[in-house]
């Protein structure tokens, strides 16, 4: 541990860089002097677990907890207090665009800031709209954000040129490449840092800060490749002809040799990992206890013989990306990142490229050097990527230390030559979304086999006043311009429920007397029986099912199904059998009592009628009141029988 330096710093003058990778987080303090950026403090702390894959933040408490840790050991020894951060973006999904824009120019006035910004801006949002096209079509549940942007080239009148400035003509066009990464990314960016007690005042990608590192613009006339070598990802730049032309990644790295290791010596990732490290290191023996508790030692050469194929799928997977991305091999290959140091991986690489071995340098190259003053060893290739993305926010760092107010927030500019709304806003600890506004993501999902595709509600824009009048995100600002802002509100993302969706899918009926009866549906989702309430998700696939039966039918028009004959399409039909959309139904009472041929009359006619007048008291009075009623009229009878016989 470095003790606390004596010098105090003003904390606005500080540049404080986060490099969060797949296996630890390194932090880097410097100041801008003189052109150059001196380094006064770096911290890293390792992951409590593998909390970023392949780059990506998975568990943000996890990960915000050492990023406190690394945060309150630089303040420790600094005596200062952050607020804001630099940081870069990776991820396993990078996707590039490459975009033009052209506008007209009055020629009577020369190309200012201004103009160029909006060349660019207008460049930008072609290639966000092609993200977004290429969604569309895909129908592509990931929602990309873009973390930056490299200017390819501008052109006057069609003639390429090295600046706009000052110069008239008829046409000014830009060519830019511009890198994106899913939402997430960034958000858990966002998130994870904000937990920690920091904002993140500048975003770039690692490959972008990396370059800036090792490969400075004026080597990039020649067409060399950087590889970051990582824990989770390799990322790869590439420059030729002054620009850099293209950024890609691949989802192999260092953890790929580590698992190797650890299935060839049957010992745990942490053992292995600590392995690793020392294959790097001028080391004659390697004494190691495997996961049953038995040591062994042995010599590097024989581990390194042991994983020799992962090197070279590694190797391979890098050359590759790089021959894919630039047509041919470079004239040369930077490799940095805590995986340049793997064995043998610098010769694998020329081999695949055809170059040899000392067209490929590993470690951060003597060119670094040429930009920093520091009393501290930087020479460590898992040092460029931080160190870039210090240096990278000093390049865009103003000599004049201009101060603008962001809601009566004194915010220092930190921002390129040009400084906009959107520029001082981002420092104020705002993001791209609290700008540009984030619509609702979209829902995806299939009924019957039908796809259906929601779209998420447009977000509210962002409200912006400089100095008392309204303003766009592109406006230029001055120092002591005040800055009112209100963020856009984000649109709510599709939602569907199950509900909605039978909704959607359109009324299921029968036909009865030409009136339409609506069926009973059940529903499954993924195979698995649904509630009405249930929320569908992206990608699920919904199953509706009609289960009316006839019996159900006839029960909804308020008939005893047991009293009346079913009919469904013309045919007699049990009360069971389900009914389908588009059927006819009927229903017919069923006759109670059956009629029956005439017989002649018995004998006893009047005694049969005296009977049934005795059985129809029986069914409609009380037995009491029955009995009392038989032997009334049996009284009668006999009283008349007798009055006949005397007369």
């Amino acid at each position: 541990m470095r003790t606390k330096t004596d010098a105090v710093y003003p904390v606005s003058d500080l540049i404080f860089a986060l490099d969060i990778g797949t296996r630890s987080v390194t932090g880097v303090v410097g100041i801008p002097d003189g052109g150059l950026l001196r380094i006064l403090d770096i911290e890293s702390a390792e992951h409590d677990g593998r909390s970023v894959v392949d780059g990506q933040i998975e568990n943000v408490d996890m990960v915000s907890k050492v990023i406190k840790s690394v945060k309150d050991q630089l303040e420790l020894r600094l005596g200062v207090r952050f607020q804001n951060v630099c940081v870069a973006a990776a991820g396993r999904t990078l996707r590039t665009e490459s975009a033009s824009y052209t506008f007209s120019l009055d020629s009577s006035q020369p190309i200012d800031n201004q103009m160029i910004l909006y060349l660019e801006e207008g460049a930008l949002q072609q290639a966000k709209n092609q993200v977004a096209m290429s969604d569309s079509q895909t129908e592509d549940s990931i929602s990309y954000t873009c973390v930056g942007y490299t200017v390819l080239r501008y052109y006057l009148d069609d003639y390429p040129i090295n600046t706009l400035i000052d110069h008239r003509g008829k046409t000014a066009k830009v060519d830019i490449i511009a890198t994106f990464l899913p939402g997430e990314v960034v958000e858990s960016l966002n998130d994870a840092t904000g937990r920690a007690g920091l904002r993140v005042a500048s975003l770039t990608l690692e490959p972008i800060a990396a370059m800036n590192a090792v490969i400075p613009q004026e080597l990039r006339l020649l067409n060399l490749a950087l590889v970051d070598i990582g824990a989770g990802t390799s990322d790869i730049a590439v420059s030729n002809d002054g620009c850099v032309t293209a950024y890609e990644m691949v989802t192999v790295a260092g953890d790929e040799i580590t698992e190797a290791i650890a299935k060839q010596l049957l010992v745990d990732f942490d053992a292995a990992e600590d392995i690793k490290l020392k294959l790097a290191e001028p080391v004659t023996e390697i004494v190691y206890e495997n996961i049953l508790g038995f040591e062994y030692s042995t010599e590097p050469e024989k581990i390194v013989a042991s994983i020799r194929p992962h090197i070279e799928n590694l190797a391979k997977s890098i050359s590759d990306k790089i021959l894919q991305i630039n047509g041919k091999a470079p004239s040369a290959v930077f490799l940095v990142g805590g995986g340049s140091k793997t064995p043998a991986i610098s010769e694998i690489v020329a081999e695949y490229l055809g170059l040899e071995r000392n067209k490929i340098a590993v470690g951060s190259g003597n060119y670094m050097k040429r930009n920093l003053v520091s009393e501290l060893p930087i020479d460590g290739p898992e040092l460029a990527t931080p160190i870039g993305i210090a240096l990278t926010s000093a390049g865009n760092l103003r000599e004049d230390g201009a101060y603008v107010y962001v809601n009566d927030v004194r915010t220092r500019l930190l921002t390129r030559d040009l400084n906009t709304v959107m520029d001082a806003v981002l420092l104020n600890g705002y993001n791209h979304d609290d700008i540009i506004g984030r619509n609702g993501s979209k829902l995806s999902f299939t009924i019957n086999g039908k796809k259906h595709v929601l779209r998420g509600e447009i977000s509210l824009p962002a409200e912006i006043l400089l100095n008392g009048k309204p303003a766009a995100a592109t406006s230029i600002i001055n120092s002591g311009d005040k800055i009112r802002f209100k963020p856009s509100i984000p649109g709510k993302d599709a939602t569907c429920t199950v509900r909605e969706a039978i909704k959607m899918a359109g009324p299921r009926n029968v036909l009865y007397k030409e009136k339409k009866i609506p069926l009973r549906i059940a529903a499954r989702i993924n195979g698995q029986a649904a509630r009405r309430k249930d929320f569908l998700k992206n990608g699920d696939e919904l199953m509706l099912y009609v289960t009316t039966t006839l019996a159900n039918v006839c029960s909804q028009l308020g008939f005893d199904p047991d009293e009346y004959r079913l009919f469904l399409n013309g045919v007699e039909r049990d009360k069971k059998t389900k009914v389908a959309h588009g059927d006819t139904v009927d229903f017919q009472p069923i006759e109670l009592i059956e009629p029956t041929a005439p017989t002649e009359p018995p004998e006893n006619m009047e005694l049969m009628e005296i009977t049934e007048t005795i059985e129809l008291a029986e069914v409609t009075e009380t037995t009491e009141l029955t009995e009392v009623t038989e032997t009334t009229e049996l009284t009668e009878v006999t009283e008349t029988t007798e009055l006949t016989e005397l007369h």
